[in-house]
This record gives C-alpha cells, structure tokens and sequence, in this order.
C-alpha cells in the first residue's frame, strides 16, 4: 500500500494527509500513512492535506470520494453523510 505511493510521488484523489503539504510529500513520506476520505466528505485532485465537508444540497455516503453528489429534486440534503430525505 504505502509502496504505490512513494512510487507515485504524491496523494491520490480521495486521500489526505493532515497537516502536510504536498511539496514536503514528494521529499520525504517515510512513515507517513494517507487517510481516506470519510463519509460525508470528499478530497478532489491531488495532494490533499485536509478532507473538505459536503456543502448543504450534495451529499455523499461513501469514503475515498472526489466529489458530492447534487441532492436529487424534490428531496433535502444537509451536506453530509446522511441519506437525501424527502421534503
């Protein structure tokens, strides 16, 4: 696992690492182990060093995402993990 990413030389998209910036990654990930995206969250592009929150009317249920999904007509979301309800 954390092979592939030293080969790649930087975090793939629905992965973050707090608090390290992406040009320190490419120098040196020795102990450094990526976090996937949680529920309710989405990490777009590359080198991620935080998880970005849904905004109100997305929604996403799944870890690792690189986007939320546009809540469905006639249904609320609040911008998190929860199911769209309808309204």
């Amino acid at each position: 696992k954390l092979q592939w990413y030293l080969f790649s030389g930087t975090l793939p998209s629905g992965h973050y690492c707090p608090g390290i910036n992406n040009e320190l990654l490419n120098l040196e990930y020795n102990g450094i182990t990526p976090l996937i995206c949680t529920e309710g969250t989405y990490c777009a592009g590359f080198g991620n060093e935080n998880q970005t929150e849904c905004a109100p009317g997305t929604w996403n249920s799944h870890r690792g995402q690189t986007l939320c999904m546009t809540c469905p007509l006639g249904y609320l979301c609040r911008g998190s993990a929860d199911l769209p309800s309808i309204c």
